[in-house]
C-alpha cells in the first residue's frame, strides 16, 4: 500500500513541478501582451456602448482614454507618448499601448475620470479631443446606469480572461508534454523499479510547497498591479527560466531525464504509439493546472503520513510479547 502510494506521490510530483513551469510561462505572456488591460478595456468598452449610449467606435476610444488616464492607469507609461520617430512599428505602438492600459478599475472611479476626460478634452484644440469630450459629456448623465451594470460586466471580463488564460494553459501542456517527451507509462515504469527515486521525488516535497506558495502569492500583484510593466515582463521571463532550471536540477537529483539535452530523432520521439498516448496523457494532465497538482500533492502526503503512521502501529502490537493464557 505505501509503495503504491509513494509511486503515485512521485508521479504527481513531476507533474506538478512541470505544472509550476507552464503556469509561470502563462504568466509571462499574459504580462508581456497585457492581457488585463485589453480585457478590460473590451468590458468597458462594451459597458459604455449599451448602457452609456455610445457608438461602439466612440465607446473604445472612451474606454482606452478612461484605462490610460493618470487617476486610475497604474502603469508608470501612462503619462508616457510613444516615440514619434517609431510610429512606423504598429506592432510596437500596440504593445506600448497594452501597457499603458490599467489592469483594475473600481465602480467610484468611473465618474471622477469621466469628469476630469470631459475637461481636459474640452480645453484641449484637437478635433479627436473634441470627440473623446463629447462622448464623456454623453456618458456622464447615464453614470448611475453604468454603475448598476458595472459589477456585472466587470465578472464577465473575468472570466473571459480566465478562458484565455486557460486556453493557453492547455496549448503550452501540450507543448511541454510532447517537447520533452514526458511519457506517463514511461514515469510510472521508472518509479515502480526505482525505489531511490522515488524517495528523492518525496524529500522534494516540502520545498516544492513553498514555491508554490511563492507563485500563488505573487498571482494578486500580477492581477492587480499593472506599474513598470516592462520590468514585470522580464521578471516573468526570468521566472520561467529559473523555474526550468529548478525542475531540471531536482529531477536531475531523482535521476530523472526531464529536459533532456537531446531527443533523438523523429523517428525515435513520434513512432511509438504507446509514447505518443502516454505524452498525450500527460499533456491533458499537465492542463489541469499547478494549483490542482497542489492540492492532489498536498492531500495525498497527508494520506502517506497517516498510512505510515497506521502501518507503524501494526508492527508495533505484532512485536509486543503476548501475555500467556
Amino acid at each position: 500500500m505505501l509503495q503504491s502510494l509513494d509511486i503515485l506521490i512521485g508521479f504527481v510530483m513531476v507533474i506538478a513541478m512541470m505544472s509550476l513551469v507552464i503556469t509561470a510561462m502563462v504568466q509571462a505572456i499574459s504580462a508581456l501582451l497585457g492581457w488585463r488591460g485589453v480585457y478590460l478595456k473590451e468590458g468597458l468598452q462594451g459597458l459604455l456602448a449599451e448602457a452609456g449610449g455610445l457608438d461602439p467606435a466612440d465607446a473604445g476610444k472612451l474606454a482606452e482614454r478612461v484605462l490610460h488616464h493618470q487617476l486610475v492607469s497604474d502603469s508608470t507609461l501612462s503619462a508616457t507618448k510613444f516615440a514619434q520617430g517609431l510610429k512606423w512599428l504598429v506592432p510596437l505602438e500596440h504593445l506600448f499601448n497594452r501597457w499603458k492600459l490599467a489592469s483594475a478599475l473600481r465602480k467610484d472611479e468611473m465618474t471622477a475620470v469621466l469628469e476630469a476626460i470631459e475637461r481636459e478634452s474640452l480645453s484641449a484644440a484637437r478635433a479627436d479631443e473634441a470627440g473623446i469630450a463629447r462622448a464623456a459629456t454623453t456618458v456622464l448623465p447615464r453614470a448611475a446606469v453604468i454603475e448598476n451594470w458595472f459589477d456585472r460586466s466587470m465578472d464577465r471580463v473575468s472570466q473571459r480572461f480566465g478562458t484565455k488564460c486557460r486556453a493557453w494553459t492547455v496549448a503550452f501542456a501540450l507543448i511541454v508534454a510532447f517537447g520533452v517527451q514526458l511519457d506517463a507509462f514511461q514515469l510510472l515504469t521508472k518509479l515502480s523499479v526505482d525505489p531511490q527515486s522515488r524517495a528523492e521525488l518525496i524529500a522534494m516535497s516540502d520545498n516544492l510547497q513553498k514555491s508554490a506558495e511563492r507563485l500563488n502569492a505573487s498571482a494578486p500583484a500580477a492581477a492587480t498591479t499593472g506599474s513598470q510593466e516592462w520590468q514585470n515582463t522580464v521578471a516573468a521571463l526570468k521566472d520561467v527560466k529559473s523555474r526550468a532550471d529548478d525542475v531540471r536540477s531536482s529531477l536531475g537529483k531523482a535521476q530523472f531525464d526531464i529536459l533532456p539535452l537531446s531527443l533523438g530523432t523523429l523517428q525515435d520521439r513520434f513512432s511509438s504509439r504507446r509514447h505518443l498516448l502516454g505524452m498525450l496523457i500527460c499533456g491533458v494532465l499537465l492542463s489541469f493546472g499547478a494549483p490542482f497538482w497542489f492540492n492532489t500533492l498536498k492531500h495525498l502526503l497527508s494520506l502517506r503520513s497517516a498510512v505510515a503512521e497506521s502501518a507503524e502501529t501494526r508492527l508495533k502490537d505484532r512485536r509486543k510479547p503476548r501475555s500467556g493464557v
